[in-house]
């Protein structure tokens, strides 16, 4: 099995083909996660720690950590996230720092377009792999580290607890990943973009129902789309169900109590990585500094 993940974390860095960002199922608690432009548009200002484990099961299998921040002044919303992504012998860690102009089309509707820069190592450690040619030019049997400054851009236009829909680009420099071992022009990073949109339907005063899309692509590999929607009482509690269509079925809940955020996902698939996997989790934890409420759970 750990053999099977080398091969896919080699893929993963020496395609340009593959998908080279992690996956989040509790961006709906938190946009700012894959959209800069959504800096500022809570309530106060959100600290989020968040942690997703996937495929468990698999040895080595993909982890990611994410500690974001962000709030609002006048108009313009300043954050930034600290990221740390492995899978297997490859690492990525580093830092984003995000800016978010803010404005209203109407009386209404909010608009908000941002920018963020990004710091990040890239570490590939070749310790413990086992080539059948030991003399191989390619395998150091050490660790390489390399340096990728980026960008990334952002839309974001929503009506209070109504509707959101947000556009973003990732990897606007689309850089490339140098090993010295292995500095073939394959280790680019790819342009990903996401838009991403919701409607509130108000059942009752206490009772709303929120579908959502997230559409993602790089135009190099595989579309992607997740179907959700969360049923919301009293802007408190939810629970949810989505659908990718990677053939991912997620569980998700969540609840807010008075400055504190809490979120929890199960991620189940139907490929044939069920056979080896018991599924992914993902949990979320978060604190608002000055504002009882977030209304985090309705965007």
């Amino acid at each position: 099995m750990k053999k099977l993940l080398t091969i896919l974390v080699m893929a993963l860095v020496g395609l340009a083909k593959a998908q080279q960002l992690p996956e989040y199922s509790q961006y709906l608690i938190n946009p700012f996660i894959i959209n800069p432009a959504y800096a500022g548009n809570s309530e106060g200002i959100p600290i989020m720690l968040s942690s997703r484990h996937q495929w468990v099961g698999f040895e080595d299998a993909p982890s990611t950590q994410v500690l974001s921040a962000h709030g609002v002044s006048k108009n313009y919303g300043l954050g930034g996230l600290i990221v740390n992504d492995k899978w297997g012998n490859f690492n990525k860690i580093g830092l984003q720092l995000a800016y978010a102009y803010k404005t209203k089309i109407n009386n209404k509707i909010n608009f908000s377009i941002g920018l963020s820069a990004s710091a990040y190592q890239y570490s590939l450690n070749q310790a413990n792999y086992n080539p059948s040619d030991v003399d191989d030019p390619i395998i150091s049997q050490g660790k390489e580290n390399t340096f990728v400054p980026n960008a990334d851009f952002g839309m974001y236009t929503n009506v209070k607890d109504k509707w959101f829909v947000g556009l973003s680009v990732t990897n606007l420099f689309s850089k490339s990943i140098k090993f010295t071992s292995n500095e073939t022009k394959e280790n680019k990073l790819v342009r990903h973009y996401f838009l991403n949109g919701g409607y509130v339907f108000q059942i009752t005063d206490v009772i709303a129902l929120e579908p959502s899309v997230l559409l993602q692509s790089t135009f190099v590999s595989p579309f992607m789309a997740s179907v959700n929607v969360r049923a919301i009482y009293k802007s408190d509690y939810w629970v949810g169900l989505s659908y990718r269509t990677a053939k991912d079925i997620t569980l998700m809940l969540g609840l807010e109590y008075k400055k504190f955020v809490f979120g929890y996902s199960f991620d189940y698939t139907t490929s044939q990585i069920s056979n080896y996997s018991s599924g992914t989790h993902e949990i979320v934890l978060g604190y608002i500094i000055g504002s009882n409420k977030t209304k985090a759970s309705i965007n």
